[in-house]
C-alpha cells in the first residue's frame, strides 16, 4: 500500500495583523480560499494583532470549514495567542498553544 503525502499550501502571516495591512492579508487569504489542498497558516512572525486582523482570519477559517477544506496552524506566536485571548477569539480561531503546530 503506497502512502500519499498531502502537501500543504503555506501562508506566512505578517508581523502585524492589523487594519493597516488588512487589504494585503485579505488578498493573500482569498487567493487560497478555494484551494483543495490543506492550507497551513504560519504564524511564527506575528508580533501584533488587532481586531480587524483577527476577524479576517476568523472569517477565512469559517469559510474554509464551511466548504469542507482544512486549515492548520504552524508555529503560533505568543503575541497572536495573547491578542486572540484578550478579544475572546482563541476558540473561534482554534489556536493551539503558542509555539505549537496542529
Amino acid at each position: 500500500m503506497s502512502g500519499r503525502r498531502v502537501h500543504a499550501y503555506s501562508v506566512e502571516l505578517p508581523a502585524v495583523l492589523s487594519i493597516a495591512g488588512a487589504a494585503a492579508l485579505h488578498q493573500a487569504l482569498v487567493s487560497c480560499l478555494d484551494k483543495r489542498q490543506l492550507i497551513e497558516l504560519d504564524a511564527s512572525a506575528v508580533l501584533e494583532a488587532d481586531t480587524a486582523g483577527l476577524q479576517l482570519l476568523a472569517a477565512f477559517l469559517r469559510d474554509r470549514r464551511e466548504s469542507g477544506r482544512d486549515v492548520r496552524w504552524k508555529n503560533v506566536s505568543e503575541p497572536l495567542v495573547r491578542a486572540a485571548g484578550m478579544l475572546g477569539l482563541q476558540q473561534v480561531l482554534v489556536l493551539p498553544e503558542a509555539g505549537a503546530s496542529q
